[in-house]
């Protein structure tokens, strides 16, 4: 049965309409609103399409019934999660009816996605104590340290930071964001999932790119910008926010990921000046480049010494918490013992039952306690004066990382859970009321209460309340936090099951700590479960540096993939992953294998966006196998087929680079304005996306159209747009820029300019060594070589062909055609046709035929065989015409001028018509060379080189020269040098070529 063509419909913002695109090719427009006849003509024939509309991107799919003529339904994906919704029969499919329904899923997966509440108690700072003890002191150091890029607070738990940034901003009108970190931040993904979320209240929407860009950096196929250039587009979104803003990442001690810590260095190097950061931390972080910043003076500190309580702090803190004075001396001892420590203040006054008035005595016999161990004083003085239901509650819930009322009853089976919370927070009782309903235990007496509650209640009765958490979390959508309660409790099964099912439901975008549950599981229990085996190979593959992976990696990737085989997974998973890690590895040949070996196990019906993501990757992979083969026909047709998996799994990057390809396989194929559309399609997509490397590449290759088309402006303008999108960044696109502006200077006719362009180019390739670069340089040699015979410097040329061979068939094209240049230069008319008859065979791409049938036609023009000049004029016309190709004719100038105007009366149609066209573009280029010389040179002759210059296109000798203008012959020399200099030739002969070139004679 013949496959289905693929259908797309596009919104083109610039255009303002829809597009239709059937197998890449434009079919017609349409135009919201007045559907005409033949749209439902479309949907008659179709029994699915992609839709790409303002709103978002649509998979709309005809249902057929057993009776009737089927129903269409509009599919969305994001992740791994699709949503439905019916549309109806052909008669109410409309463009406005897909937008409306493209609005509504995303409103409904953007809810879907909300920020789940347990993150949610992380963006906020906790709720400040009612009485706390002012410090203006404190507050003005961190006015001042605002100003500076990093304000770095450490100190050891209990010591106030948080108390004190929170006491602060409540103070200040500041645009804060806040992050309480903890262990399970140790995710790229998560981390800045959590830090940009935190920035979206400064404004909503700032950084959703960056959180896309890093999604897609961390997923398969990793085949997305590098995740500092990611972390770039939230910097930029940061540096249009108006305000000034702050970031706060309490806990930041938690974070050992090296990967985190090189991100965020990069990220606070970069970040605006009216943005700053505070890290609220327990040690120094010395991942971090402390000395650089602290050399620069862009880091402001606060240690445990600023933060600790003075004496005079500490007996007004006293008095307001105990409504009593203290003597002098009890004072001083009070002080030297806990030296101002805060959290050992606040110990002591838990000592204290709420009704018991302190005195000297007490005080001094609390002070005799806490010279014991922190656990011994914690259990002996506090937790056990309390109720006994009171101690086994907080004992049960210490194995919570955060608590509210639901939780804690489903954990304790008790009825009353968020009235006890309240209760317990509102008593000073070691929790932090977080918002209205969640809490956490202190960060001083957590792990106390952990240990003491190992005690008492046993590591199995731990066990069991964290198993109970685990189902809590399911039931109530919080999968990530029932896998880590889960694994808490030691019941691997349960968390192996949960794993796979929040995988099958696309919802694992957090790689960095899957692999991490994983590695928790036991071996035995990970080979039981083949999908598992498979993700955890997968995991292996997330980018960690721009290393291959290592050895051991390599080897335990095999493993586990030998396992999955054996356990009988579907094979498309596992050899489509095989053929990333090949690709990765840079081992083409066995990754195209492999994908040619997935790809009908991944059979192209509607799947879920796990199997179209890998079916999107082997079709990529096996396009690349079309493009080094030369078969651009059929490396269309899987990057269109690629493409479409890419648009219903919303991988930008990807689908951007795909029409890149996709653009660049229907240039070479001749479809110039079907490729012009692929870029422009990319161009815009990567303005969205803030991806200036891809928008460079498209504007050049709209550029390389524009000129084919003979609108030189249009495609100076795109080239110096590419050139200011990515500077240095790129090399290769910079040097590809700067010969497309050497081409567009000699079509202009800047001859001197373009010879200096190409120059640079050369100067810049010589200084590479790999292959890709020789290439490169033999490429643009070859170019200047024809630059050359543009002033007969023959010698030039034929030394670049004495000196290299052809490594490949195109370079056995450039040389030949090089070659058959200098014999028509020569003369050698005979000699340059058998050079052009042994080229035929080699030229499959149209740029290199369209090259041999005009110098053919010159050839026979030369030779006065006019009706096999006529013959070639007209293939080359022909093959020029459907694409509106004209620069290649004009280059030849004024001979093949004569050519058309000779022939034109024997020119059948439509190619007649179209050689009036090219007529009349070779009048309009002619009329525009009416510029200054002193604008076509890039350093101008003097008045003097200029009566030199004029005097050596006579003929005369340097002595004439002397004579006439009345100077010496040294000085004559002196100037021909410079002038030479200046047009960039060699000899009298080519500063006559040029000179006339320039109209300077």
């Amino acid at each position: 049965m013949p496959k289905q063509p693929v259908c797309q419909i596009l919104w083109l913002e610039e255009q303002q309409t829809y597009q239709l695109l059937r197998n890449g090719h434009v079919e017609c427009c349409f135009v919201q609103g007045s559907e005409p006849p033949e749209w439902f003509q479309f949907l008659e024939s179709q029994t699915s399409f992609a839709f790409q509309g303002r709103a978002g991107r649509l998979s709309i799919i005809k249902e057929t019934r057993p009776r009737g003529a089927g129903y269409w339904y509009a599919y969305r994906t994001v992740g791994r999660r699709t949503t439905k919704r019916y549309l109806g029969s052909t008669s109410g499919v409309t463009i406005a009816r897909l937008e409306k329904i493209a609005r509504e899923l995303y409103q409904v997966q953007s809810e879907e996605r909300n920020t789940p509440p347990l993150l949610l108690t992380r963006l906020r700072p906790p709720r400040l104590s009612a009485s706390l003890l002012d410090r203006p002191h404190l507050l003005q150091r961190l006015d001042s340290a605002s100003r500076q890029k990093l304000t770095l607070l450490v100190a050891p738990a209990g010591s106030g930071k948080t108390t004190l940034v929170n006491q602060w901003l409540q103070t200040r009108d500041h645009a804060v964001a806040w992050v309480s970190l903890d262990r399970g931040d140790n995710d790229v993904f998560r981390f800045w999932k959590a830090v940009i979320t935190a920035s979206q209240t400064l404004q909503p929407g700032l950084g959703r790119a960056s959180l896309e860009d890093l999604s897609r950096s961390l997923q398969p196929p990793f085949i997305a910008p590098p995740l500092e250039t990611a972390l770039s587009h939230f910097i930029n979104d940061l540096a249009q926010f108006s305000r000034p803003g702050l970031l706060v990442l309490d806990d930041y001690h938690t974070i050992e990921e090296p990967r985190i810590h090189e991100m965020l260095a990069f990220f606070l190097e970069h970040i605006p000046p009216h943005f700053s950061v505070f890290l609220l931390s327990r040690t120094e972080p010395l991942q971090l480049p402390l000395l650089r910043w602290r050399a620069r003076g862009d880091i402001s500190e606060l240690h445990h010494t600023d933060l600790f309580f003075s004496q005079e702090e500490t007996a007004h803190f006293l008095r307001q918490a105990l409504s009593t004075s203290l003597s002098e001396e009890a004072l001083r001892r009070l002080h030297e013992t806990l030296q101002g420590w805060i959290a050992g203040l606040r110990l002591l006054m838990l000592s204290f039952p709420a009704s018991s008035q302190a005195t000297e005595k007490s005080i001094e016999q609390a002070l005799a306690s806490l010279d014991r161990p922190l656990q011994d004083y914690f259990v002996t003085e506090i937790l056990k004066a309390l109720p006994e239901p009171t101690q086994h509650f907080l004992l049960q819930t210490s194995v919570l990382s955060r608590l509210n009322g639901p939780l804690c009853e489903a954990v304790t089976g008790i009825e009353n859970g968020a009235a006890q919370l309240k209760a317990i927070a509102q008593a000073g009782l070691f929790l932090e009321a977080l918002d209205e309903t969640w809490y956490c235990f202190h960060a001083l007496f957590a792990e106390a209460m952990r240990r003491e509650a190992t005690i008492q209640l046993g590591e199995e009765a731990l066990r069991r309340l964290s198993l109970q958490a685990s189902h809590w979390y399911e039931h109530n959508a919080l999968p990530m936090e029932a896998i880590e309660t889960a694994l808490a409790g030691h019941d691997f099964e349960r968390a192996a099951f949960l794993i796979e099912q929040i995988n099958q439901e696309g919802l694992l975008n957090e790689l960095y700590t899957v692999r991490r549950w994983l590695e928790c599981l036991p071996e035995p229990l990970l080979h039981a479960h083949p999908e598992l085996c498979w993700l955890a190979a997968l995991t292996l593959q997330v980018p960690e540096n721009k290393t291959a992976p290592s050895a051991p990696i390599q080897e335990r990737t095999e493993a586990l993939l030998q396992r999955a085989e054996q356990a009988n997974m579907p094979a498309g998973h596992i050899t489509a992953l095989r053929a990333l890690i090949a690709w990765r590895g840079d081992h083409f040949s066995e990754a195209l294998h492999y994908a040619q070996q997935a790809l009908p196990l991944l059979p192209p019906v509607e799947q879920p966006s796990s199997l179209q993501v890998w079916r999107g990757m082997c079709l990529f992979i096996i396009s690349i196998g079309h493009l080094y083969n030369k078969a651009f026909t059929e490396a269309r047709t899987a990057l269109l087929e690629a493409y479409t998996y890419g648009l219903a799994t919303n991988h930008r990057h990807f689908t951007d680079g795909l029409l890149l390809l996709i653009g660049f396989c229907s240039y070479t194929l001749g479809d110039l304005y079907q490729a012009y559309e692929y870029y422009q399609q990319a161009l815009h997509g990567a303005r969205d996306q803030q991806n200036n490397e891809i928008a460079a590449r498209s504007l050049l290759g709209m550029a390389g159209i524009t000129f084919m088309w003979n609108n030189l402006s249009l495609a100076e303008q795109q080239t110096n747009e590419a050139l200011a999108l990515v500077g240095n960044e790129h090399p290769d696109i910079r040097d590809e820029a700067t010969l497309q502006l050497a081409q567009i200077a000699h079509a202009c006719g800047h001859l001197t300019s373009a010879q200096q362009q190409v120059s640079v180019v050369l100067a810049r390739l010589q200084l590479q060594t790999t292959v890709q670069a020789a290439q490169k340089r033999r490429h643009v040699q070859i170019y200047a070589a024809q630059l050359s015979l543009q002033i007969d410097d023959q010698e030039t040329v034929n030394r670049l062909l004495l000196e290299n061979e052809p490594h490949d068939q195109d370079e056995a094209l450039l040389f030949g055609l090089l070659r058959a240049r200098l014999l028509l230069a020569q003369q050698r008319v005979h000699e340059a046709l058998q050079q052009l008859r042994s080229l035929v065979s080699l030229a499959q791409e149209w740029p290199f035929a369209l090259e041999i049938h005009i110098l053919y036609a010159l050839v026979h023009a030369t030779l006065q065989e006019e009706q096999a000049a006529r013959q070639q004029l007209q293939q080359a016309l022909e093959l020029a015409r459907n694409a509106g190709i004209v620069r290649p004719f004009l280059a030849e100038g004024e001979p093949l001028i004569r050519l058309l105007r000779h022939l034109l009366p024997t020119l059948q149609e439509p190619t007649r018509s179209y050689a009036k066209i090219l007529l009349r573009a070779f009048a309009q280029a002619a009329n525009k060379e009416t510029s200054s010389a002193a604008d076509q040179l890039i350093e101008p002759l003097t008045p003097q080189e200029l009566s030199i210059l004029r005097l050596l296109a006579t003929g005369r000798s340097n002595q004439e020269i002397a004579q006439a203008m009345v100077i010496s012959v040294n000085t004559v020399k002196y100037h021909t040098r410079h002038l030479y200099r200046k047009l960039g030739v060699n000899n009298r002969l080519q500063a006559s070529k040029v000179a006339q070139h320039l109209k300077l004679i």
